[in-house]
């Protein structure tokens, strides 16, 4: 595997009444990887991309601010090879955005709003594919003290099927699957709801979010029970779904002297997601839930964290149930400070129980377990 990469950064300060400040990114980047089979060369993936950005921000008036953009992206892809699954496809992005917010007292309103339109066109195939779409967003932000704020936002969202999604056709090696794409299908459309409840100061701080997303045409990618070349067969499709779930996210404080932090944090997340005419949807992630002891001192820091992941049963047709699992890691760290220079060590443990997890949103959760028991010692000279 190679990449060469290239990114311009550029602003434009204005002494304009109306706008503040003009940025310009522009990023070139030249991908490619080689996979083998046996010693012989299987599949020649590249990836050449060019992104344009350009962005106008409006000057602060009165609590009202924002920004107007443009956004250019244009990508060649090719697999080329016995193995390849996926024709040599160009595909061509524009996009208009817009970004605002008002603020008016303890409330501050954000609107947001994206215009795209793409076109993939596979070379030396008969079918391509071009489609357009419009997204919005509308939100507020309520602080009710300097510790406590209350979000809500509604959003539209349109995704546009990738060129993979379209015209995929073919044994796809890494993932030990045949590949079959659609180039009918039409754009996925999400109409989604987020409240969020953040504390911000205090003993204890965190984020609690709920959420809910309703889905027209949906595009999933799923078994079918079927197999050819020797692979299951995959194949992408759409259908309306639903998801809704939440996401937690807390820090509590026990212990802060000369120095020295001490503090818990805990995580959660669950998600159900299902198609509207009943059943599940392929691959979603099971409730999981966290928590880490940490330290920080001086030269010294240390944390434990423990991770518990839930067995996944609601599983899609042709998908097969994944067991639980629970890690342990931890590490502990030491800065010596050498006049202008840094020196860091850590050791670092991952899995220390050794426990057998398989990642159920993964193709490859049936070959590929996640790492065992793993301690590294590493240093760093800062210079």
């Amino acid at each position: 595997m190679k990449q060469q990469r290239v990114d311009l950064r550029s602003s434009v300060y204005l002494s304009g009444p109306a706008f503040e400040r003009l940025e310009v990114q522009i990023s070139g980047t030249d991908y490619e990887h080689v996979e083998f089979e046996s010693g012989h060369t299987g599949v020649q993936y590249t990836n050449d991309l060019l992104e344009t950005r350009v962005e106008l921000f409006r000057r602060d008036e009165g609590g009202s601010r924002g920004s107007f953009g443009f956004q250019h992206v244009n990508r060649e892809l090719a697999a080329v090879g016995a193995e390849a699954f996926i024709p040599p496809t160009q595909s061509n992005t524009w996009a208009v955005f817009t970004s605002q917010e008002i603020e008016r007292g303890s409330v501050r309103w954000q609107f947001g709003a994206r215009v795209e339109q793409a076109e993939h066109i596979p070379i030396n195939e008969p079918e391509w594919a071009e489609d357009e779409g419009v997204s919005a967003s509308a939100g507020m932000v309520w602080t009710a003290s300097e510790a406590w704020n209350l979000g809500l936002s509604a959003t539209r969202s349109v995704r546009l099927p990738s060129p993979g999604e379209l015209f995929s056709y073919g044994a796809h090696i890494p993932t030990r699957t045949f590949d079959i794409g659609d180039p009918d299908l039409d754009q996925e459309v999400g109409a989604g709801l987020d409240l969020t409840l953040r504390k911000e100061e205090g003993v204890i701080q965190g984020k609690l979010t709920l959420f809910r997303q309703d889905f027209q045409d949906f595009i999933y990618h799923a078994f079918t029970g079927t197999e050819l070349a020797g692979f299951p067969v995959t194949i992408y499709s759409q259908a309306d779904a639903t998801m809704s779930g939440a996401e937690l996210h807390a820090r509590v404080e026990l212990a802060d002297w000369n120095g020295h932090d001490l503090h818990m944090e805990v995580l959660g997340d669950t998600v159900d997601a299902e198609f509207d005419e009943g059943g599940n949807l392929p691959r979603i992630p099971p409730l999981s839930l966290g928590a880490g002891l940490h330290y920080h001192g001086h030269d010294w820091r240390a944390a434990v964290e423990w991770r518990w992941v839930d067995d996944q049963s609601d599983v899609a047709e042709q998908e097969t149930p994944t067991d639980g699992y629970t890690m342990l890691n931890a590490h502990v760290g030491r800065r010596f400070t050498l006049k202008n220079q840094i020196f860091d060590v850590l050791l670092r443990g991952r899995n220390l129980t050794d426990e057998e997890a398989r990642v159920h949103t993964s193709l490859l959760k049936t070959f590929a377990p996640l790492p065992g028991r793993d301690i590294t010692l590493s240093a760093r000279f800062w210079f």
